[in-house]
């Protein structure tokens, strides 16, 4: 499978607000969605939020990154494909060890994405989002999976049966930006979370 285009940044200070304006530049013909990185070092890894979806063809959105004054912030981003339903056969997702057991081998590795599309039960899981195979339990039938790319075992506290989950594919990190919060004052920051929160979608340029 071809990777999907990778999204350029455009980052701008906003000071008064205590934000950092990132406008994702996509191209919605070659990316079922986009993730959003940030971090303190030159490779973030610290997801931000879940999925972006491109839109149409060129479509950029614009999120607000709430920032700590002084600091220096890098970002990327990733596009995703959706590579389909994998046949896992009857799979279920065991409360006791948060392990997932296919019927038929998953072929997976750590680090794979995947998308949950259908369960019944399963307390802990969030259909359509974005999880990551992780090491430990993996077998070539069963796995584990977190939130976040090499991060702990997604806690699910009810089993699941009738499990169904696609593949994703991602992109290797795009453009990287840089951006410095110097300046800004605390009292102007918005509250914690306020990324993804006040999200919307911008026509044209960034």
């Amino acid at each position: 499978m071809t990777a999907p285009a990778e999204p350029t940044l455009t980052l701008r200070n906003r000071p008064s607000q205590g934000v950092v304006e990132v406008v994702i530049n996509g191209d919605g013909e070659d990316a079922d969605y986009y993730l959003l990185y940030r971090g303190t070092a030159h490779y973030p890894t610290t997801q931000l939020g879940n999925e972006l979806s491109p839109g149409d063809p060129g479509g950029n959105y614009l999120l607000y990154d709430t920032v700590t004054p002084g600091t220096t912030y890098w970002y990327r981003a990733k596009g995703a494909v959706d590579e389909g339903l994998f046949a896992s056969g009857t799979t279920t997702v065991e409360a006791d060890d948060n392990l997932v057991t296919c019927q038929n081998a998953h072929g997976m590795s750590a680090g794979q994405a995947i998308q949950f599309s259908a369960k019944t039960g399963g307390t802990g899981i969030t259909l359509n989002r974005t999880y990551y195979v992780i090491a430990g339990g993996l077998t070539a039938t069963k796995f584990a999976f977190s939130a976040t790319p090499g991060g702990a075992a997604v806690d699910v506290t009810v089993d699941a049966t009738a499990a169904a989950f696609h593949k994703i594919s991602l992109s290797d990190y795009g453009p990287q930006a840089k951006i410095s919060a110097a300046g800004y004052t605390a009292a102007d920051n918005e509250p914690t979370g306020a990324l993804l929160a006040n999200r919307s979608r911008i026509a044209g340029g960034g």
